[in-house]
């Protein structure tokens, strides 16, 4: 990705998209939320990978970076429902 292969960010996607399959085991978490998630991670690593930086350990950066939108969408609704 870092080298601009074309390619390589698909390949990335195609193998470590169902990782994280976990999220959407939540009682409140829909399939197209949980696949919001990880596709809204997958474009900050691409974002990244376009400025010369990737993760030393890609799993563990997309396990912590899902679960940290996890919790910020949870934070958002939760302001969202007290008004």
């Amino acid at each position: 990705m870092i080298r601009g292969e074309s390619g390589a960010f698909a390949e990335l996607y195609q193998k470590f998209r169902g990782t994280p399959s976990s999220i959407r085991a939540e009682p409140d978490r829909s399939q197209v939320e949980a696949e919001d998630v990880v596709h809204d991670v997958f474009v900050g690593l691409a974002k990244q990978a376009s400025g010369g930086r990737m993760p030393r350990e890609l799993s563990a950066y997309l396990y912590v970076s899902i679960r940290n939108r996890c919790v910020d969408r949870m934070r958002r609704k939760r302001e969202l429902a007290l008004r």
